[in-house]
């Protein structure tokens, strides 16, 4: 059997494409270690061909909350016929990822658009897994956390014993952050109801801190017989912190 002439040239113009778009890689150049509100951090989804974005946005879930998970939307402006969009996501206060390493939990398209290649018909079969991608997620490329989450006095204390104290009378005084902390300058003032104010310093690296207060005379918590509990009524920081 003898092909007819042209035959094998009309079965080589015909494109077969039967691989559905779908992301190969979420990678970054940013240098591992832990950001804070206002860190900005730059990332690069690459697909496995290019595609364009119909309308609406990429919303990509990262592993970040605050109070909601944390999602980064990229427009359909950056996806025309694109190998590669790029992702920015700047933190904000508030947002931490529990000490795990930053990375994209789902990915999905906003307003029912659709992520298309060539293949017209494709549009309504992307594959937006990023469970296992074959080049990476995020958290296989860098070791990036992200903490903004603010600190706080979580509780003061004193192991002194009960009791009226007296002139002269010392009482330990214990704070506990909510997270290890640094006083970069200044003081941490606690103010009192005995008419006194406890200047802290030197706060590095800890989620405690503990300070003696000498009753001095003429301080008292409440009248000449000091009737109420000493409590911390405020608590502020000085300039240079």
């Amino acid at each position: 059997f003898r092909n007819k002439t042209g035959l094998g040239n009309l079965i080589n113009a015909i494109k077969v494409d039967g691989v559905v778009p779908h992301i190969v890689s979420v990678t970054t150049t940013e240098a591992n270690g832990s950001y804070g509100g206002g860190a900005v951090l730059d990332f690069t989804v690459t697909f496995n061909e290019p595609v364009t974005l119909s309308g609406g946005t990429l919303d990509l879930t990262m592993n970040t909350t605050n109070n909601n998970p944390v999602i980064v939307q990229i427009p359909a402006s950056s996806i025309n016929n694109s190998l590669t969009a790029a992702g920015t996501y700047t933190v904000t206060t508030g947002d931490t990822s529990g000490g795990a390493y930053l990375t994209i939990m789902s990915a999905a398209l906003s307003g029912g658009q659709h992520l298309y290649d060539q293949v017209t018909d494709h549009q309504n079969e992307t594959d937006l897994d990023v469970s296992s991608l074959s080049g990476g997620n995020l958290a296989d490329i860098a070791l990036i956390t992200v903490d903004a989450v603010l600190p706080v006095i979580q509780s003061i204390a004193s192991g002194s014993t009960n009791g009226l104290k007296g002139i002269g009378a010392v009482i330990d005084v214990t704070i506990v952050f909510s997270k290890p902390v640094t006083l970069a300058g200044g003081t941490l003032a606690l103010v009192l109801n005995s008419g006194t104010t406890l200047n802290l310093s030197g706060i590095s690296a800890t989620n405690t801190k503990s300070v003696n207060y000498t009753v001095a005379e003429g301080e008292t918590t409440g009248g000449a017989t000091g009737t109420a509990d000493l409590t911390v009524t405020g608590a502020s920081l000085s300039a240079g912190t």
